[in-house]
């Protein structure tokens, strides 16, 4: 892990076996983060949203707080908004694949009647101009993203729950590491301004 800062560029490279996730900052641009396994990812986050995440962290290194609720609140809205598939149309779409149980005192004997263990092979859903596969092996459903990380699976004992998706987890750790970057540089500047006694 590398963090290093010339001429108000900072740069974070993260490398973990086969992966290099690479973020820049830099002030007058948008933040461009870029995970190379072949260039499988690549995105820019807006002004705006790194300059929030700036003033959060700035507020939050002040009270001693780091990653406030309020903080955490404003990232989970924005990448729910901006970020996270159509969870909802995703399990609309992918509806097909979940049994129709007749009796729901013997959800499971109508389950295992209807369908046995029959496979479903993956089948492609296209949602606002991304690609989904989804697939049913035995009484487990699954829903993955273009990258092959599993967003959604149903099962008959849990009904729909929702995983990170490549996307998601890439923007996490993008912006954690932006706002940790700047908690950090203020917390320095409130040291050496003898403002904190830590």
């Amino acid at each position: 892990m590398r963090v290093s800062n010339a001429s108000n560029i900072y740069s974070y490279t993260s490398t973990n076996r086969n992966k290099s996730k690479k973020i820049v900052l830099e002030s007058n641009e948008s933040v461009k983060v870029e995970l190379s396994q072949t260039g499988i990812y690549k995105s820019s986050l807006p002004k705006e949203l790194v300059n929030k995440i700036k003033e959060f962290a700035k507020d939050g290194a002040k009270k001693g707080d780091y990653m406030t609720p309020e903080y955490r609140n404003f990232i989970k809205s924005y990448m729910k908004e901006n970020i996270s598939p159509d969870r909802t149309a995703l399990m609309a779409k992918a509806s097909f694949l979940i049994p129709k149980t007749t009796d729901p005192k013997n959800a499971l004997d109508s389950f295992l009647k209807y369908y046995g263990l029959k496979d479903i092979d993956a089948v492609e859903i296209l949602l606002n101009g991304e690609s989904y596969s989804a697939s049913r092996k035995l009484k487990y459903v699954s829903i993955k993203d273009e990258y092959g990380n599993e967003v959604l699976s149903w099962d008959i004992n849990n009904g729909w729950l929702s995983h990170s998706s490549k996307k998601e987890q890439i923007f996490y750790s993008s912006v954690t590491n932006i706002y940790a970057m700047a908690y950090d540089e203020e917390r320095a500047r409130m040291r050496a301004n003898g403002e904190l006694n830590d």
